[in-house]
Order: structure tokens, then C-alpha cells, then sequence
């Protein structure tokens, strides 16, 4: 498992409301498909923590991989693209931009836990 942390202060609508905060997201595989990374869950410090937290019920629950939870689109600014725009994209080390663009800024950190 991998815990990606992200600061909450990136995020464009968290800086306009003058809040801060970080994010969490716990990464990795089941042992009967390890080639497929997924969010196995989150940990939100933020005065909107519970309206991001079913950001993280939906893509945990559903076992949605790191890939296609990074490509989730959401409007900008927003607080909710706190979550996927920029955490998933930590998580599952993707480019912020897309190809050819500049890389995402680097998460805060990240721990690497055996299982």
C-alpha cells in the first residue's frame, strides 16, 4: 500500500477561501490482480472534509483504479477537484497536464507501507 499526501493549499478554491488542509490518498492492489492500483481509501484534514469524503466512498467502493479515477473530470475552481485533479494524479503518477506538459508538482509525501 502507498499513502500519497497532498497539500490542500494547491488547490485554487481552498486558497480563495483563505481554509487549508491536507489529503491523503491510500493506493495499491489486490493480491489477485497486483498490476491494477486502486484507492483503497482516503484521510481528509479540512473544513470541507465531509463534502469531499464522498468523493473518496465513490472511488473506493466502486474499486476504481488509480488510472481511470486520475482522468475524472470536475470544474475548476472547486473544491472537489482537490480530490481526483490533484491527489489521484500524486497517487497514480500522472502528469497534471497531460502529455507533453509540464509534470504536477510533487506531493507533499508519500509512504510506502508492505503488506
Amino acid at each position: 500500500a502507498q499513502e500519497t499526501v497532498y497539500p490542500m493549499l494547491s488547490n485554487s478554491r481552498m486558497l480563495m477561501s483563505g481554509s487549508g488542509g491536507s489529503l491523503s490518498i491510500v493506493s495499491g492492489a489486490y493480491a489477485d490482480n497486483p498490476e491494477v492500483p486502486l484507492v483503497l481509501g482516503a484521510h481528509i484534514v479540512s473544513p470541507i472534509a465531509s463534502d469531499l469524503i464522498a468523493e473518496a466512498e465513490q472511488l473506493v467502493g466502486n474499486h476504481v483504479p488509480l488510472h481511470d479515477a486520475a482522468r475524472l473530470i470536475h470544474p475548476h475552481p472547486t473544491f472537489s477537484e482537490t480530490f481526483v485533479a490533484q491527489g489521484g494524479w500524486q497517487a497514480s503518477s500522472y502528469p497534471l497536464t497531460g502529455v507533453g506538459g509540464p509534470a504536477a508538482p510533487q506531493p507533499m509525501l508519500t509512504l510506502r507501507h508492505s503488506t
